[in-house]
Protein backbone atom coordinates (compact mmCIF):
# COMPACT_ATOMS: atom_id res chain seq x y z
CA UNK A 1 0.00 0.00 0.00
CA UNK A 2 1.11 3.75 -0.57
CA UNK A 3 2.22 5.72 2.67
CA UNK A 4 -0.73 7.61 4.04
CA UNK A 5 -0.45 11.26 3.90
CA UNK A 6 -0.34 11.51 7.51
CA UNK A 7 3.44 9.42 7.31
CA UNK A 8 4.40 12.25 4.32
CA UNK A 9 5.81 15.19 7.53
CA UNK A 10 6.44 12.52 10.01
CA UNK A 11 8.02 15.65 11.96
CA UNK A 12 4.63 17.35 12.60
CA UNK A 13 1.25 16.29 13.97
CA UNK A 14 -1.74 17.08 11.97
CA UNK A 15 -3.98 19.09 13.93
CA UNK A 16 -6.95 15.92 13.35
CA UNK A 17 -5.04 13.88 14.86
CA UNK A 18 -4.41 16.26 17.43
CA UNK A 19 -8.34 16.74 18.03
CA UNK A 20 -8.72 13.36 17.88
CA UNK A 21 -6.37 11.95 20.62
CA UNK A 22 -7.41 15.11 22.46
CA UNK A 23 -11.01 13.93 22.51
CA UNK A 24 -10.37 10.39 22.73
CA UNK A 25 -8.98 11.50 26.41
CA UNK A 26 -11.43 14.09 27.32
CA UNK A 27 -14.23 11.37 26.01
CA UNK A 28 -12.11 8.71 28.70
CA UNK A 29 -12.72 11.51 31.37
CA UNK A 30 -16.16 11.99 31.11
CA UNK A 31 -16.36 8.18 30.94
CA UNK A 32 -15.50 7.12 34.52
CA UNK A 33 -16.56 10.88 35.57
CA UNK A 34 -20.30 10.14 34.97
CA UNK A 35 -21.14 6.73 33.61
CA UNK A 36 -19.10 4.39 36.08
CA UNK A 37 -17.63 6.37 38.68
CA UNK A 38 -19.28 3.94 40.87
CA UNK A 39 -17.24 1.04 40.03
CA UNK A 40 -14.41 3.43 40.93
CA UNK A 41 -15.45 4.43 43.83
CA UNK A 42 -15.73 0.08 44.84
CA UNK A 43 -12.62 -0.40 44.01
CA UNK A 44 -11.22 2.22 46.25
CA UNK A 45 -13.65 0.23 48.96
CA UNK A 46 -12.15 -2.85 47.81
CA UNK A 47 -8.32 -1.59 49.03
CA UNK A 48 -6.79 -1.09 51.89
CA UNK A 49 -3.48 0.97 52.03
CA UNK A 50 -1.53 0.29 54.75
CA UNK A 51 1.54 1.98 55.33
CA UNK A 52 3.24 -1.24 57.08
CA UNK A 53 5.93 -3.20 57.54
CA UNK A 54 4.76 -6.42 57.93
CA UNK A 55 2.14 -5.04 54.90
CA UNK A 56 4.62 -4.18 52.73
CA UNK A 57 7.06 -7.40 53.15
CA UNK A 58 3.83 -9.55 52.43
CA UNK A 59 3.48 -7.54 49.08
CA UNK A 60 7.12 -9.29 48.09
CA UNK A 61 5.64 -12.67 48.29
CA UNK A 62 3.59 -11.96 45.31
CA UNK A 63 4.32 -10.92 41.94
CA UNK A 64 3.76 -7.50 40.98
CA UNK A 65 5.72 -6.19 43.33
CA UNK A 66 5.94 -2.27 42.09
CA UNK A 67 2.78 -1.81 40.46
CA UNK A 68 0.44 -3.63 43.40
CA UNK A 69 2.50 -1.23 46.31
CA UNK A 70 1.79 1.67 43.94
CA UNK A 71 -1.31 0.99 42.85
CA UNK A 72 -2.93 0.44 46.56
CA UNK A 73 -1.79 3.75 47.09
CA UNK A 74 -3.33 5.63 44.05
CA UNK A 75 -6.67 3.52 44.38
CA UNK A 76 -7.05 5.76 47.94
CA UNK A 77 -7.66 8.20 45.28
CA UNK A 78 -10.78 7.14 44.09
CA UNK A 79 -12.52 8.69 47.03
CA UNK A 80 -12.70 11.71 46.02
CA UNK A 81 -15.18 13.17 43.62
CA UNK A 82 -13.51 13.06 40.13
CA UNK A 83 -10.10 12.04 41.50
CA UNK A 84 -10.64 8.47 40.03
CA UNK A 85 -11.43 9.27 36.69
CA UNK A 86 -8.55 12.07 36.74
CA UNK A 87 -6.01 9.29 38.32
CA UNK A 88 -7.13 6.94 35.88
CA UNK A 89 -6.91 8.93 32.65
CA UNK A 90 -3.72 10.32 33.88
CA UNK A 91 -2.43 6.79 34.03
CA UNK A 92 -4.13 6.20 30.58
CA UNK A 93 -1.85 8.79 29.25
CA UNK A 94 1.16 7.56 30.33
CA UNK A 95 0.07 3.93 28.41
CA UNK A 96 -0.44 5.77 25.34
CA UNK A 97 2.82 7.66 25.32
CA UNK A 98 4.79 4.67 25.87
CA UNK A 99 3.21 3.03 22.93
CA UNK A 100 3.74 6.21 20.74
CA UNK A 101 7.44 5.96 21.56
CA UNK A 102 7.56 2.00 20.63
CA UNK A 103 5.66 2.42 17.50
CA UNK A 104 7.79 5.05 16.33
CA UNK A 105 11.14 3.06 17.35
CA UNK A 106 9.61 0.19 15.01
CA UNK A 107 9.23 2.92 12.43
CA UNK A 108 5.84 4.38 12.11
CA UNK A 109 5.19 7.90 11.52
CA UNK A 110 4.12 10.31 14.20
CA UNK A 111 0.93 10.66 13.04
CA UNK A 112 0.29 6.58 13.09
CA UNK A 113 1.86 6.38 16.04
CA UNK A 114 -0.31 8.91 17.90
CA UNK A 115 -3.37 7.18 16.46
CA UNK A 116 -2.49 3.56 16.85
CA UNK A 117 -1.02 3.68 20.10
CA UNK A 118 -5.02 4.60 21.32
CA UNK A 119 -5.77 0.61 20.48
CA UNK A 120 -4.11 -0.75 24.04
CA UNK A 121 -5.04 2.29 25.85
CA UNK A 122 -8.66 1.79 24.34
CA UNK A 123 -8.51 -2.07 26.09
CA UNK A 124 -7.69 -0.55 28.96
CA UNK A 125 -9.92 2.22 29.74
CA UNK A 126 -12.61 -0.68 28.90
CA UNK A 127 -10.69 -3.46 31.22
CA UNK A 128 -11.03 -0.78 34.02
CA UNK A 129 -14.97 -0.49 33.72
CA UNK A 130 -14.77 -4.16 35.76
CA UNK A 131 -14.64 -3.97 39.40
CA UNK A 132 -12.04 -6.46 40.26
CA UNK A 133 -9.93 -4.85 37.21
CA UNK A 134 -7.01 -2.90 39.59
CA UNK A 135 -5.40 0.00 39.05
CA UNK A 136 -2.32 -2.42 39.09
CA UNK A 137 -3.00 -3.66 35.76
CA UNK A 138 -3.29 -1.04 34.11
CA UNK A 139 0.23 0.76 35.82
CA UNK A 140 1.70 -2.43 35.12
CA UNK A 141 0.82 -2.06 31.45
CA UNK A 142 2.17 1.24 31.24
CA UNK A 143 4.92 -0.14 32.68
CA UNK A 144 5.64 -3.27 30.29
CA UNK A 145 4.97 -0.43 27.43
CA UNK A 146 7.51 2.19 28.47
CA UNK A 147 10.07 -0.92 29.32
CA UNK A 148 9.68 -2.07 26.15
CA UNK A 149 10.19 1.47 24.45
CA UNK A 150 13.57 1.86 26.46
CA UNK A 151 14.17 -1.61 25.10
CA UNK A 152 13.72 -1.53 21.54
CA UNK A 153 16.56 1.51 21.78
CA UNK A 154 19.30 -1.38 21.78
CA UNK A 155 21.44 -1.38 18.88
CA UNK A 156 23.32 -4.61 19.01
CA UNK A 157 21.60 -7.91 18.24
CA UNK A 158 23.13 -10.20 20.74
CA UNK A 159 22.62 -7.31 23.54
CA UNK A 160 19.28 -6.89 22.22
CA UNK A 161 18.52 -10.37 23.16
CA UNK A 162 19.81 -10.79 26.32
CA UNK A 163 18.02 -7.82 27.59
CA UNK A 164 14.97 -9.18 26.61
CA UNK A 165 15.04 -12.33 28.59
CA UNK A 166 16.36 -10.18 31.74
CA UNK A 167 13.52 -7.87 31.44
CA UNK A 168 10.87 -10.42 30.91
CA UNK A 169 11.55 -11.66 34.28
CA UNK A 170 12.11 -8.50 36.10
CA UNK A 171 9.22 -6.92 34.34
CA UNK A 172 6.99 -10.35 35.00
CA UNK A 173 8.13 -9.93 38.88
CA UNK A 174 7.92 -5.84 38.98
CA UNK A 175 4.43 -5.56 37.01
CA UNK A 176 2.94 -9.57 37.28
CA UNK A 177 0.57 -10.45 34.23
CA UNK A 178 1.26 -7.20 31.86
CA UNK A 179 4.70 -8.64 31.31
CA UNK A 180 3.34 -10.34 28.38
CA UNK A 181 2.63 -6.85 26.69
CA UNK A 182 6.38 -6.44 27.30
CA UNK A 183 6.76 -9.79 25.56
CA UNK A 184 4.29 -8.75 22.37
CA UNK A 185 6.32 -5.40 21.73
CA UNK A 186 9.87 -7.22 21.97
CA UNK A 187 8.78 -10.40 19.69
CA UNK A 188 7.39 -8.02 17.07
CA UNK A 189 10.70 -5.78 17.38
CA UNK A 190 12.66 -8.51 17.03
CA UNK A 191 10.58 -10.11 13.79
CA UNK A 192 10.46 -6.78 11.86
CA UNK A 193 14.72 -7.16 12.14
CA UNK A 194 14.18 -10.49 10.95
CA UNK A 195 15.45 -11.53 13.87
CA UNK A 196 13.02 -15.20 13.91
CA UNK A 197 15.02 -17.42 16.34
CA UNK A 198 15.56 -14.72 19.02
CA UNK A 199 11.53 -13.66 18.95
CA UNK A 200 11.08 -17.85 19.44
CA UNK A 201 13.53 -17.28 22.11
CA UNK A 202 11.99 -14.62 24.23
CA UNK A 203 8.32 -15.89 23.36
CA UNK A 204 9.25 -19.49 24.79
CA UNK A 205 10.77 -17.49 28.02
CA UNK A 206 8.06 -15.33 28.94
CA UNK A 207 5.74 -18.82 28.37
CA UNK A 208 8.05 -20.50 30.90
CA UNK A 209 8.04 -17.55 33.81
CA UNK A 210 4.80 -18.31 35.57
CA UNK A 211 5.44 -22.31 35.38
CA UNK A 212 8.99 -21.74 36.73
CA UNK A 213 8.56 -19.82 39.09
CA UNK A 214 4.79 -19.78 40.39
CA UNK A 215 6.22 -22.01 43.48
CA UNK A 216 8.32 -19.28 44.88
CA UNK A 217 4.94 -17.53 45.51
CA UNK A 218 2.79 -20.36 47.07
CA UNK A 219 0.53 -20.11 43.54
CA UNK A 220 -1.00 -22.21 40.84
CA UNK A 221 0.54 -21.46 36.91
CA UNK A 222 -2.62 -20.30 36.15
CA UNK A 223 -3.09 -18.08 39.20
CA UNK A 224 1.10 -16.81 38.78
CA UNK A 225 0.20 -15.81 35.43
CA UNK A 226 -2.94 -13.91 36.03
CA UNK A 227 -1.54 -12.35 38.82
CA UNK A 228 -2.84 -9.20 40.53
CA UNK A 229 -6.24 -10.19 38.90
CA UNK A 230 -7.41 -12.93 41.24
CA UNK A 231 -9.51 -16.05 39.77
CA UNK A 232 -13.09 -17.63 41.61
CA UNK A 233 -14.57 -13.99 41.64
CA UNK A 234 -16.78 -11.97 39.71
CA UNK A 235 -13.95 -11.55 36.85
CA UNK A 236 -15.38 -14.44 34.94
CA UNK A 237 -13.56 -14.56 32.21
CA UNK A 238 -9.27 -14.00 33.10
CA UNK A 239 -8.34 -14.30 30.27
CA UNK A 240 -10.09 -10.60 28.95
CA UNK A 241 -6.85 -9.05 30.14
CA UNK A 242 -5.00 -10.01 27.13
CA UNK A 243 -7.27 -7.54 24.53
CA UNK A 244 -4.97 -5.27 25.71
CA UNK A 245 -1.97 -7.14 24.49
CA UNK A 246 -4.00 -8.43 20.91
CA UNK A 247 -4.38 -4.68 20.71
CA UNK A 248 -0.74 -3.54 20.73
CA UNK A 249 -0.31 -6.72 18.09
CA UNK A 250 -2.71 -4.77 16.09
CA UNK A 251 -1.07 -1.24 16.63
CA UNK A 252 1.55 -3.07 15.20
CA UNK A 253 0.87 -4.69 12.49
CA UNK A 254 -1.53 -1.78 10.70
CA UNK A 255 0.55 1.56 12.41
CA UNK A 256 4.37 0.52 11.79
CA UNK A 257 5.16 -3.50 10.72
CA UNK A 258 3.13 -4.22 7.85
CA UNK A 259 1.17 -1.66 6.21
CA UNK A 260 0.45 1.57 6.60
CA UNK A 261 -3.23 2.92 6.51
CA UNK A 262 -4.97 6.02 6.10
CA UNK A 263 -5.32 7.80 9.13
CA UNK A 264 -9.65 7.64 9.18
CA UNK A 265 -9.05 3.53 9.61
CA UNK A 266 -6.77 4.12 12.23
CA UNK A 267 -9.65 6.07 14.28
CA UNK A 268 -12.24 3.64 12.86
CA UNK A 269 -10.86 0.83 14.08
CA UNK A 270 -10.08 2.43 17.53
CA UNK A 271 -13.62 3.84 17.89
CA UNK A 272 -15.15 0.00 17.16
CA UNK A 273 -12.96 -1.67 19.47
CA UNK A 274 -13.97 0.22 21.82
CA UNK A 275 -17.23 0.51 21.30
CA UNK A 276 -17.62 -3.38 21.40
CA UNK A 277 -15.10 -3.49 24.37
CA UNK A 278 -17.60 -1.34 26.28
CA UNK A 279 -20.44 -3.06 25.36
CA UNK A 280 -19.19 -6.66 26.33
CA UNK A 281 -17.32 -4.81 29.73
CA UNK A 282 -19.48 -2.77 31.26
CA UNK A 283 -22.43 -3.78 32.41
CA UNK A 284 -25.27 -0.48 33.65
CA UNK A 285 -26.78 -3.17 36.24
CA UNK A 286 -24.32 -3.77 37.75
CA UNK A 287 -22.81 0.34 37.83
CA UNK A 288 -26.05 0.81 39.23
CA UNK A 289 -26.11 -1.98 42.41
CA UNK A 290 -22.49 -0.46 42.89
CA UNK A 291 -24.17 3.48 42.76
CA UNK A 292 -26.91 2.25 45.61
CA UNK A 293 -24.24 0.31 47.52
CA UNK A 294 -21.64 3.19 47.26
CA UNK A 295 -24.50 6.12 47.76
CA UNK A 296 -25.44 4.03 51.13
CA UNK A 297 -21.73 4.13 52.46
CA UNK A 298 -21.45 7.64 51.86
CA UNK A 299 -24.77 8.34 54.11
CA UNK A 300 -26.27 10.07 50.87
CA UNK A 301 -29.67 8.63 51.59
CA UNK A 302 -31.60 10.94 49.80
CA UNK A 303 -29.48 9.95 46.21
CA UNK A 304 -30.42 6.29 46.81
CA UNK A 305 -34.18 7.23 47.26
CA UNK A 306 -33.60 9.31 44.49
CA UNK A 307 -32.62 6.95 41.83
CA UNK A 308 -35.16 3.86 43.44
CA UNK A 309 -37.44 4.27 40.45
CA UNK A 310 -34.56 3.38 37.79
CA UNK A 311 -34.41 -0.40 39.98
CA UNK A 312 -37.62 -1.33 37.73
CA UNK A 313 -35.50 -1.31 34.81
CA UNK A 314 -32.40 -3.14 36.19
CA UNK A 315 -34.14 -5.68 39.26
CA UNK A 316 -31.64 -5.62 41.49
CA UNK A 317 -32.01 -7.12 44.91
CA UNK A 318 -29.39 -4.91 46.52
CA UNK A 319 -31.09 -1.72 44.67
CA UNK A 320 -34.20 -3.35 46.46
CA UNK A 321 -32.63 -3.88 49.70
CA UNK A 322 -30.99 -0.26 49.77
CA UNK A 323 -34.58 1.26 48.80
CA UNK A 324 -36.14 -0.49 52.04
CA UNK A 325 -33.39 0.69 54.41
CA UNK A 326 -33.78 4.03 53.36
CA UNK A 327 -37.71 4.35 53.26
CA UNK A 328 -37.01 2.28 56.96
CA UNK A 329 -34.43 4.45 58.03
CA UNK A 330 -37.17 7.55 57.84
CA UNK A 331 -39.88 5.77 58.89
CA UNK A 332 -41.56 5.00 56.04
CA UNK A 333 -41.13 1.86 54.94
CA UNK A 334 -44.99 0.24 55.86
CA UNK A 335 -46.37 3.59 53.55
CA UNK A 336 -43.78 3.34 50.55
CA UNK A 337 -42.96 -0.43 50.41
CA UNK A 338 -44.73 -1.21 46.95
CA UNK A 339 -44.12 2.05 44.98
CA UNK A 340 -40.64 0.45 43.91
CA UNK A 341 -39.76 -2.70 42.81
CA UNK A 342 -39.80 -5.91 45.36
CA UNK A 343 -38.49 -8.98 44.03
CA UNK A 344 -40.66 -11.39 47.03
CA UNK A 345 -38.78 -11.05 50.32
CA UNK A 346 -35.54 -12.02 48.95
CA UNK A 347 -34.12 -8.49 48.80
CA UNK A 348 -35.14 -7.12 52.45
CA UNK A 349 -32.71 -8.40 54.13
CA UNK A 350 -29.77 -10.15 52.20
CA UNK A 351 -29.14 -13.72 53.09
CA UNK A 352 -25.16 -13.95 52.97
CA UNK A 353 -23.53 -17.42 52.34
CA UNK A 354 -20.41 -18.91 51.21
CA UNK A 355 -21.69 -18.22 47.68
CA UNK A 356 -22.78 -15.03 47.78
CA UNK A 357 -19.76 -12.75 46.92
CA UNK A 358 -18.28 -9.55 48.47
CA UNK A 359 -21.05 -6.57 47.11
CA UNK A 360 -23.74 -8.34 49.03
CA UNK A 361 -21.95 -9.20 52.01
CA UNK A 362 -20.89 -5.50 52.17
CA UNK A 363 -24.50 -4.30 52.09
CA UNK A 364 -26.08 -6.93 54.54
CA UNK A 365 -24.13 -6.05 57.25
CA UNK A 366 -25.88 -2.20 56.85
CA UNK A 367 -29.32 -3.08 57.74
CA UNK A 368 -28.46 -5.14 60.48
CA UNK A 369 -26.66 -2.66 62.00
CA UNK A 370 -29.31 0.06 61.54
CA UNK A 371 -31.90 -2.33 63.74
CA UNK A 372 -28.94 -3.12 65.93
CA UNK A 373 -28.51 -6.79 65.17
CA UNK A 374 -24.74 -6.15 65.91
CA UNK A 375 -23.70 -9.78 66.43
CA UNK A 376 -25.52 -10.92 62.76
CA UNK A 377 -23.72 -7.67 61.31
CA UNK A 378 -20.46 -8.32 62.55
CA UNK A 379 -20.55 -12.03 61.23
CA UNK A 380 -21.91 -11.03 57.89
CA UNK A 381 -18.90 -7.91 57.80
CA UNK A 382 -16.64 -10.45 58.56
CA UNK A 383 -17.81 -12.54 55.87
CA UNK A 384 -17.46 -9.85 53.27
CA UNK A 385 -13.99 -9.14 54.42
CA UNK A 386 -13.17 -12.94 53.57
CA UNK A 387 -15.14 -12.70 50.11
CA UNK A 388 -13.12 -9.69 49.10
CA UNK A 389 -10.13 -10.35 46.87
CA UNK A 390 -7.16 -9.83 48.83
CA UNK A 391 -9.16 -10.06 51.77
CA UNK A 392 -8.27 -6.14 52.58
CA UNK A 393 -11.08 -3.45 52.89
CA UNK A 394 -11.16 -0.08 53.74
CA UNK A 395 -15.27 -0.31 53.69
CA UNK A 396 -15.51 -3.30 55.52
CA UNK A 397 -12.33 -2.18 58.53
CA UNK A 398 -14.60 0.82 58.85
CA UNK A 399 -17.95 -1.10 58.97
CA UNK A 400 -15.86 -3.24 61.42
CA UNK A 401 -14.72 -0.73 63.78
CA UNK A 402 -18.21 0.76 64.00
CA UNK A 403 -19.78 -2.44 64.93
CA UNK A 404 -16.79 -2.19 67.68
CA UNK A 405 -18.06 0.79 69.35
CA UNK A 406 -21.46 0.59 69.33
CA UNK A 407 -20.94 -3.10 71.14
CA UNK A 408 -18.44 -1.72 73.72
CA UNK A 409 -15.48 -3.71 72.60
CA UNK A 410 -12.80 -1.05 72.11
CA UNK A 411 -9.84 -3.39 71.94
CA UNK A 412 -11.21 -4.81 68.37
CA UNK A 413 -12.40 -1.39 67.03
CA UNK A 414 -8.48 -0.01 68.02
CA UNK A 415 -7.41 -2.71 65.50
CA UNK A 416 -9.02 -1.81 63.06
CA UNK A 417 -9.02 1.96 63.59
CA UNK A 418 -4.85 1.74 63.44
CA UNK A 419 -5.75 0.04 59.90
CA UNK A 420 -7.35 3.49 59.07
CA UNK A 421 -5.32 5.54 60.71
CA UNK A 422 -2.68 4.74 57.37
CA UNK A 423 -4.97 5.58 54.48
CA UNK A 424 -4.72 9.34 53.42
CA UNK A 425 -8.65 9.66 53.34
CA UNK A 426 -9.74 7.61 56.48
CA UNK A 427 -7.13 8.74 58.54
CA UNK A 428 -9.46 11.80 60.03
CA UNK A 429 -12.60 9.50 60.68
CA UNK A 430 -10.32 7.14 62.35
CA UNK A 431 -8.60 9.70 64.18
CA UNK A 432 -12.21 10.74 65.39
CA UNK A 433 -13.38 7.68 66.16
CA UNK A 434 -10.40 7.05 68.61
CA UNK A 435 -10.75 10.39 70.19
CA UNK A 436 -14.57 9.65 71.13
CA UNK A 437 -13.56 6.33 72.19
CA UNK A 438 -11.25 8.40 74.86
CA UNK A 439 -13.79 9.91 76.24
CA UNK A 440 -17.09 6.99 77.10
CA UNK A 441 -19.31 10.10 78.03
CA UNK A 442 -18.58 11.99 74.67
CA UNK A 443 -18.84 8.44 73.07
CA UNK A 444 -22.33 7.69 74.71
CA UNK A 445 -23.76 11.27 73.89
CA UNK A 446 -23.01 10.60 70.23
CA UNK A 447 -25.97 10.46 68.40
CA UNK A 448 -25.18 7.29 65.79
CA UNK A 449 -24.00 5.26 68.80
CA UNK A 450 -26.78 6.43 71.73
CA UNK A 451 -29.25 5.31 69.16
CA UNK A 452 -27.90 2.08 67.96
CA UNK A 453 -26.98 0.96 71.06
CA UNK A 454 -30.60 1.45 72.76
CA UNK A 455 -32.10 -1.09 70.18
CA UNK A 456 -29.62 -4.02 70.71
CA UNK A 457 -30.80 -6.88 72.63
CA UNK A 458 -30.62 -7.34 76.30
CA UNK A 459 -30.07 -11.37 75.65
CA UNK A 460 -27.81 -13.31 74.25
CA UNK A 461 -29.39 -16.02 71.93
CA UNK A 462 -27.57 -18.29 69.25
CA UNK A 463 -29.56 -18.46 66.25
CA UNK A 464 -28.45 -19.68 62.77
CA UNK A 465 -27.18 -16.46 60.30
CA UNK A 466 -29.87 -15.50 57.82
CA UNK A 467 -32.49 -16.78 60.41
CA UNK A 468 -34.14 -13.21 60.39
CA UNK A 469 -37.09 -13.71 61.85
CA UNK A 470 -35.09 -15.48 65.26
CA UNK A 471 -33.53 -12.14 64.95
CA UNK A 472 -35.90 -10.00 64.66
CA UNK A 473 -37.82 -11.40 67.29
CA UNK A 474 -35.26 -11.42 69.16
CA UNK A 475 -35.04 -7.35 68.82
CA UNK A 476 -38.42 -6.84 69.82
CA UNK A 477 -38.46 -8.30 72.99
CA UNK A 478 -35.72 -6.41 74.12
CA UNK A 479 -37.33 -3.25 72.77
CA UNK A 480 -41.02 -3.23 71.27
CA UNK A 481 -40.05 0.70 70.57
CA UNK A 482 -37.34 -0.57 67.62
CA UNK A 483 -39.34 0.95 65.01
CA UNK A 484 -37.04 -0.56 62.07
CA UNK A 485 -37.53 -4.09 63.33
CA UNK A 486 -40.74 -3.92 64.07
CA UNK A 487 -41.49 -2.27 60.04
CA UNK A 488 -39.04 -5.20 58.72
CA UNK A 489 -40.74 -7.81 60.43
CA UNK A 490 -43.95 -6.65 59.20
CA UNK A 491 -43.11 -5.77 55.95
CA UNK A 492 -41.19 -9.32 55.70
CA UNK A 493 -44.99 -10.81 56.33
CA UNK A 494 -46.34 -8.90 53.91
CA UNK A 495 -43.70 -9.81 50.82
CA UNK A 496 -43.95 -13.41 52.01
CA UNK A 497 -47.77 -13.21 51.71
CA UNK A 498 -48.23 -14.27 55.12
CA UNK A 499 -51.27 -12.79 56.07
CA UNK A 500 -51.35 -15.45 59.24
CA UNK A 501 -48.22 -14.39 61.03
CA UNK A 502 -48.55 -10.68 59.65
CA UNK A 503 -51.61 -9.96 61.78
CA UNK A 504 -50.53 -12.17 65.08
CA UNK A 505 -47.55 -10.17 65.15
CA UNK A 506 -49.50 -6.71 63.92
CA UNK A 507 -51.24 -7.14 66.97
CA UNK A 508 -48.90 -8.27 68.99
CA UNK A 509 -45.96 -4.97 68.20
CA UNK A 510 -48.34 -2.42 66.24
CA UNK A 511 -51.92 -2.54 67.25
CA UNK A 512 -51.51 -0.49 70.96
CA UNK A 513 -49.35 2.19 68.66
CA UNK A 514 -51.41 2.67 65.77
CA UNK A 515 -54.10 4.82 67.38
CA UNK A 516 -51.23 7.24 68.12
CA UNK A 517 -48.89 7.02 64.99
CA UNK A 518 -51.69 5.66 62.04
CA UNK A 519 -51.52 3.05 60.59
CA UNK A 520 -48.99 2.84 57.26
CA UNK A 521 -50.45 2.69 54.13
CA UNK A 522 -49.82 -0.82 53.49
CA UNK A 523 -50.18 -2.42 56.41
CA UNK A 524 -53.79 -1.03 56.84
CA UNK A 525 -54.41 -2.38 53.26
CA UNK A 526 -53.37 -5.88 54.54
CA UNK A 527 -55.51 -5.63 57.80
CA UNK A 528 -59.09 -4.74 54.96
CA UNK A 529 -57.83 -8.51 53.88
CA UNK A 530 -57.04 -9.92 57.21
CA UNK A 531 -60.49 -8.53 58.64
CA UNK A 532 -62.69 -9.35 55.70
CA UNK A 533 -63.10 -12.62 56.85
CA UNK A 534 -64.57 -11.99 60.32
CA UNK A 535 -68.27 -12.29 60.56
CA UNK A 536 -67.81 -9.23 62.33
CA UNK A 537 -65.78 -7.39 60.36
CA UNK A 538 -67.59 -3.64 60.23
CA UNK A 539 -66.55 -3.84 63.91
CA UNK A 540 -63.06 -4.95 63.01
CA UNK A 541 -62.31 -2.48 60.91
CA UNK A 542 -63.88 0.52 63.78
CA UNK A 543 -61.36 -1.24 66.55
CA UNK A 544 -58.67 -1.47 64.28
CA UNK A 545 -58.94 2.01 62.81
CA UNK A 546 -59.29 1.27 59.32
CA UNK A 547 -60.55 4.37 57.49
CA UNK A 548 -63.07 4.69 55.43
CA UNK A 549 -61.12 5.84 52.01
CA UNK A 550 -59.18 2.73 52.16
CA UNK A 551 -62.31 0.61 52.87
CA UNK A 552 -64.10 2.18 49.60
CA UNK A 553 -60.42 1.70 47.43
CA UNK A 554 -60.64 -1.76 48.30
CA UNK A 555 -64.21 -2.03 47.16
CA UNK A 556 -63.28 -0.07 43.65
CA UNK A 557 -59.77 -2.35 43.28
CA UNK A 558 -62.48 -6.07 43.99
CA UNK A 559 -64.85 -4.60 41.31
CA UNK A 560 -62.33 -3.55 38.73
CA UNK A 561 -61.29 -6.91 39.32
CA UNK A 562 -64.91 -8.40 38.51
CA UNK A 563 -64.90 -5.99 35.58
CA UNK A 564 -61.14 -6.96 34.20
CA UNK A 565 -62.09 -10.71 34.70
CA UNK A 566 -59.03 -11.01 36.91
CA UNK A 567 -56.51 -9.54 33.97
CA UNK A 568 -53.76 -7.63 35.69
CA UNK A 569 -52.94 -5.59 33.13
CA UNK A 570 -56.30 -3.62 33.25
CA UNK A 571 -56.20 -2.77 37.32
CA UNK A 572 -51.77 -2.36 36.99
CA UNK A 573 -52.08 1.74 36.37
CA UNK A 574 -54.78 2.36 38.94
CA UNK A 575 -53.64 -0.08 41.68
CA UNK A 576 -50.15 -1.49 40.49
CA UNK A 577 -49.02 -0.02 43.56
CA UNK A 578 -51.62 -1.70 46.05
CA UNK A 579 -50.79 -4.17 48.38
CA UNK A 580 -53.92 -5.83 46.91
CA UNK A 581 -52.52 -5.81 43.38
CA UNK A 582 -49.09 -7.38 44.57
CA UNK A 583 -50.81 -9.96 46.78
CA UNK A 584 -53.14 -11.37 43.71
CA UNK A 585 -50.28 -10.97 41.00
CA UNK A 586 -46.69 -11.11 42.25
CA UNK A 587 -44.96 -14.83 41.92
CA UNK A 588 -43.24 -15.37 44.88
CA UNK A 589 -39.69 -17.26 43.96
Amino acid sequence: MTRSTMDKQPGRIDRWTLLGVALFFVVCWCWFFFVAPYTLYTKEQLTLWVADRAAWLAVFERPAWLTVLLGDFLTQFYMVIGGGATLLTLVLLLLWRGGVSLLRRMGAGRNAAWIWALLPTAAEWALNCHVEYPLAMTLGAAAAMWTAAGWARIGNAAWRLVAALVLTVVVYLLVGAHYLLFTVAAAAVLVSKREWWQAIIVVAVAAAVPVLLHSCFLLTAEQALFYPLIEGYMLQNMWCYLATEAALLVAILFGAAVVRLKAWIGYAVTAAALAVMLWTGFDARTEYMLRMSSEAYFNRWDRVLAAADRNWDYKSYVGSYYTDLALAREGRLGDELMKYYQPASNALLLAINEKSGYIYAMAGCDAQIEMGDLAQAQHTAMLAMTFTPRQRSSRVARRLAEIAIIAGDYELADKFLRQLEYGLFHRRWAAERRRLLADEELLSAQPEVAVKRSLLSRSDTLFSPNDWFRSLYNLLESNPSNRMARDYLMCYHLLNKDMRRFKADYDRYCFADAARAGIPKYYEQALVMCLGAEPDAVEQYVRYGVSEATYAECLDYLAAYERAGGDGRQLMERFGDSYWFYYYYAQIK
